[in-house]
C-alpha cells in the first residue's frame, strides 16, 4: 500500500517558502554561536535555497509505504522516499532484498 499526497502549484510554493523561512530562521539563530557560526550560517542559508528548490519541484510525496516482501514474506513498513516517481527501489528490512515498487503518479 502506498499513501501519496499530491500538491498543486500553489501548495508547492507555500511549502517551498515555509521551508526556506525555517532554514533561514535557523541560520539567524546560529549567528550568536561563537566559531560555529562561520559554518552553520552559510550552511543553513545554502540548505534553505536547496530546500526551496526541491519543495517547489516536488509535486507528489509518499507518506507511507507498506507491504509484504515476496522473498521472506515479512509484512513491514518501508522507508518512504522524499520524492515519489512511478518506479521506486526499496530494501526489505528483514532479508535485505532490493524491491522495485511501481505505482502511477496521481494527476496534479
Amino acid at each position: 500500500m502506498v499513501e501519496l499526497i499530491s500538491f498543486d502549484r500553489t501548495q508547492r510554493m507555500r511549502r517551498a517558502w515555509l521551508g526556506l523561512a525555517a532554514w533561514w530562521a535557523a541560520a539567524a539563530a546560529t549567528v550568536f554561536i561563537p566559531v560555529a557560526h562561520f559554518f552553520l550560517v552559510p550552511g543553513f542559508f545554502a540548505f534553505g535555497i536547496y530546500s526551496f528548490l526541491q519543495r517547489a519541484r516536488t509535486a507528489v510525496v509518499a507518506v507511507a509505504v507498506s507491504g509484504i516482501c515476496p522473498d521472506c514474506e515479512a509484512e513491514q513498513k518501508f522507508e518512504a522516499p522524499a520524492r515519489w516517481s512511478e518506479s521506486v527501489t526499496l530494501a526489505c528490512a528483514n532479508c535485505g532484498r532490493s524491491l522495485r515498487l511501481t505505482a502511477p503518479q496521481p494527476a496534479v
